[in-house]
């Protein structure tokens, strides 16, 4: 490969996704297999799987948003 250049990474291979999680030392990260199997699932256009992300996440963001911008009506925007 020429200099300067990357090799371009498929962000939704879940293989490579479980090891960028696995290397990023981020304490207290879990990634669970159903996680995985949903973002298999996601990166297959399976509606349902985004639906099932979304459910388990949204108050977590939410709670993570108000972290940054204190405001309850934002925090709901940012997730968004």
């Amino acid at each position: 490969m020429r200099e300067g250049m990357h090799q371009s990474v498929n962000l939704y291979d879940v293989v490579t996704f479980q090891q960028n999680v696995a290397g990023a030392h981020l304490p207290g990260l879990v990634v669970s297999a159903d996680d995985l199997y949903l973002i298999e699932q996601l990166r297959r256009g399976e509606e349902a799987a985004f639906v099932s992300l979304i459910d388990r996440y949204a108050t977590s963001m939410l709670h993570l948003a108000m972290v940054y911008v204190k405001a309850w009506t934002v925090a709901e925007d940012v997730d968004q």
